[in-house]
């Protein structure tokens, strides 16, 4: 909150909140949970998540000659210190 305005999460913090979710559930984030978070430009706020010390790695599945893409949040420096 600054100045006693609540402030809407940016696309970044809401990623960053699953990634930390689905990594507590022992489970990645899949592209279909990304997109309904509204978030188009998923690849530019990875790399932003990732350039802020966060390692996430993306795996690709074919499945049925369909490509799946999750997400795994292996390393959080906000929450896991020293950790890696």
């Amino acid at each position: 909150m600054h100045g006693g305005l609540w402030q809407r999460p940016t696309q970044t913090e809401l990623l960053i909140a699953r990634l930390r979710e689905r990594r507590d559930e022992g489970k990645a984030l899949e592209l279909p949970d990304i997109m309904r978070l509204g978030i188009a430009q998923h690849g530019a706020r990875m790399k932003e998540i990732r350039d802020r010390g966060f390692k996430v790695i993306n795996e690709l599945e074919s499945i049925k000659g369909v490509l799946h893409s999750r997400y795994w949040l292996f390393s959080d420096p906000e929450r896991d210190g020293a950790q890696q």
